[in-house]
């Protein structure tokens, strides 16, 4: 996996979760739909920039993605949630902030999963030149989780009115 620095996108998917609209429908879609928010972001921006990738790519990068998350980002996660309950301790906030730059550092690592994924599966396809159609790699997440369409759409405008 190539280091998080180099990333470029990854101020951009802070600079877009930083707007508190586009955070609460990302947090809600987490909670009751299952989508991974980093992924729905990058995702977004990927196809304002006009990517596509295939299916087969997209459903690999899931799985992949899903995989990492659950056994690493979501424990720390739920490490973070849990420790709201004690407040009381002494050290809360110093070990909250912790729990917090801890969590980011996976969701670097995951954005860096999703684009080493979705590049490797690039390469391999431009080699064997396969017939299968490409997706917009956020409209495909949208069908992916079932996501409501009218919120999606507001959201993707929201996203290019901050990207212009």
């Amino acid at each position: 996996m190539t280091s998080t620095t180099t990333n470029p996108y990854w101020p951009i998917i802070c600079e877009l979760y930083a707007n508190k609209q586009i955070q609460q429908q990302c947090l809600s879609w987490q909670d009751n739909y299952g989508a991974n928010v980093n992924w729905l972001l990058l995702a977004a921006v990927l196809q304002q920039q006009n990517h596509s990738y295939t299916q087969t790519t997209l459903e690999q990068t899931s799985r992949q993605l899903e995989e990492f998350s659950q056994q690493h980002t979501q424990l720390i996660r739920r490490c973070r949630y849990n420790w709201r309950s004690l407040e009381q301790n002494p050290n809360y906030q110093q070990i909250k902030q912790q729990l917090l730059n801890t969590e980011l550092v996976f969701e670097q690592l995951e954005q860096q999963l999703i684009l080493d994924s979705l590049n490797s599966a690039n390469e391999q396809a431009e080699q064997i030149q396969q017939d299968e159609i490409s997706s917009a790699p956020f409209d495909w997440l949208v069908e992916y989780y079932q996501l409501p369409k009218q919120q999606t759409t507001i959201l993707m405008a929201q996203i290019s009115s901050l990207m212009l």
